[in-house]
């Protein structure tokens, strides 16, 4: 946004979050257009506009309000503008203050008044007779299309690299996204920086966010926001904090609300001793009042990251391999030994790639039938990527049968993410377990710092004809490089 004299843009926002809507007016003469603009909500929202004015010239008072009309919910949400043209308004200084309304006539589950914002400007030699009010609704607002999805801090970087170009003492402020993924990535993150100016005395606030291929430069603008401070200190990924929410009752959420949204914004927490905080909030289009949010010390979880899969070139493990799978007439099992040494590695620039050889030893048998009378060996290779960025994501780029088979059966679905790096506890492990999204199944994981994946079993869930399990333990490892 730009500061404008006459047909100016004058803003004090009560909002501090960078991802919240925006909320400011544009003066023409006697004529004052209020815009309030980026309004996340529902895709069927259809908003009736009332409009007050009371009070005397040293302190006017405009009173809007956003009633949600809206017709049956739709299962989806989208950003959109209001505006509200006022005409013939008196000289002297004006504060807008600005509510939304939620009415259980209108299918929202009570009914519920919030306060918006708030935005102050100044009119000067105009007479103003009879004021008349009249609003508008844009249509929702087309997205962006984007192909990848990140981390908040995979563009970090390059966003300070270029807001200092901008502005060469420019400092973050904050990072937000609407719309984060289980994973915590987002298609689109925004970066906000700010700086004072010194030949103008004010400070001013530079707005940025990412594509699929760099950081662009949105705006500069002089508009005074309170109560924020600048990050100070190094945070805690997206990735992270988002595992750590799920953990506190987001994946509960999600099971419970199969429609949802979750955003995330990281800011400087107000307090003595001041920190950078995350705030997660997850929400359902249905009901604005079903949510769940979490705010948590963005530094808190960062130093208890450990690396549990140390990977490098020669490091090797090896596994006691027990396999069932069973159909319509018999049951068939491999138990013996399966040994996994990296030979290889591919390095791109936002991803390593290991190859993995797995070296079998195993004695096979079926029920009916019979058992091998020598054990059988066997050994293939599977491609492990990291990616690197974040956590670290573990995941075997193949097809699922050859994951599920793998000593390392690591799915890049958004159910069962796997991470290098991680917290543990005391005893320096992790055990993470998995409803997996492909099957009704089961995936069980223990890993030890500095050691690698420990345990490992395996489910398809199945009662039925056909299934199998798998069971891996460790027995040896030798782990030189990382």
């Amino acid at each position: 946004m730009k500061t404008i004299m006459l047909l100016g843009i004058i803003a004090i926002l009560a909002i501090t979050s960078l991802d919240a809507e925006s909320l400011f007016v544009v003066i023409n003469n006697d004529n004052v257009t209020i815009l309030d603009n980026d309004i996340n909500t529902n895709c069927a929202s259809k908003f009736f506009v009332t409009t007050t004015v009371s009070g005397n010239p040293l302190a006017f008072t405009i009173v809007v309000t956003e009633c949600d009309t809206i017709g049956p919910i739709a299962d989806c949400f989208c950003d959109l503008d209001v505006s509200v043209m006022l005409k013939a308004l008196k000289s002297g200084q004006y504060t807008v203050l600005l509510y939304r309304q939620f009415q259980k006539k209108h299918f929202y589950a009570t009914d519920t008044t919030i306060f918006v914002g708030s935005v102050s400007f100044a009119l000067h030699g105009t007479m103003g007779v009879g004021v008349t009010s009249s609003f508008k609704q844009s249509g929702c607002k087309l997205p962006e299309t984007h192909n990848q999805t990140f981390t908040a801090q995979y563009w970090r970087s390059e966003a300070d690299s270029v807001a200092q170009s901008v502005c060469e003492d420019a400092k973050l402020l904050d990072v937000a996204s609407k719309n984060v993924l289980p994973d915590g990535k987002s298609s689109q993150w925004k970066y906000r920086f700010s700086r004072y100016n010194l030949l103008d005395n004010r400070p001013e606030y530079l707005y940025f966010h990412n594509d699929d291929n760099g950081i662009i430069f949105d705006s500069i603008s002089a508009f005074t926001v309170c109560c924020i401070k600048n990050i100070s200190k190094e945070w805690l990924d997206s990735d992270s904090a988002i595992a750590y929410a799920e953990s506190q009752g987001g994946e509960a959420f999600r099971k419970n609300n199969p429609s949802y949204l979750v955003s995330a914004s990281l800011y400087e927490a107000l307090v003595p001793d001041s920190y950078p905080c995350w705030e997660i909030i997850y929400c359902s289009p249905n009901d604005s009042t079903n949510k769940f949010s979490i705010s948590f010390d963005a530094r808190s979880k960062k130093d208890s990251l450990v690396d549990v899969f140390p990977l490098g070139v020669g490091n090797e493990w090896t596994y006691g391999y027990q396999w069932s799978s069973y159909d319509y007439v018999s049951n068939h099992n491999d138990t013996g030994i399966v040994t996994a040494t990296i030979i290889g590695e591919e390095i791109a620039a936002d991803s390593t790639t290991w190859s993995v050889q797995q070296r079998g030893l195993l004695w096979h048998w079926d029920e009916p039938g019979g058992n091998s009378a020598t054990p059988i060996s066997s050994t293939d290779t599977i491609k492990l990527a990291e990616l690197q960025q974040g956590r670290h994501q573990l995941f075997v780029a193949d097809d699922q049968n050859t994951i599920t088979r793998s000593l390392f059966p690591f799915f890049r679905n958004r159910d069962s993410l796997v991470y290098r790096f991680t917290a543990v506890d005391t005893e320096g492990v992790m055990q993470y377990t998995s409803n997996m999204m492909l099957r009704p199944g089961i995936l069980r994981l223990t890993f030890q710092r500095n050691v690698g994946l420990s345990t490992v079993f395996i489910s398809d869930g199945c009662t039925c004809m056909t299934g199998y399990t798998g069971n891996y333990l460790l027995r040896s490892y030798t782990v030189t490089d990382v």
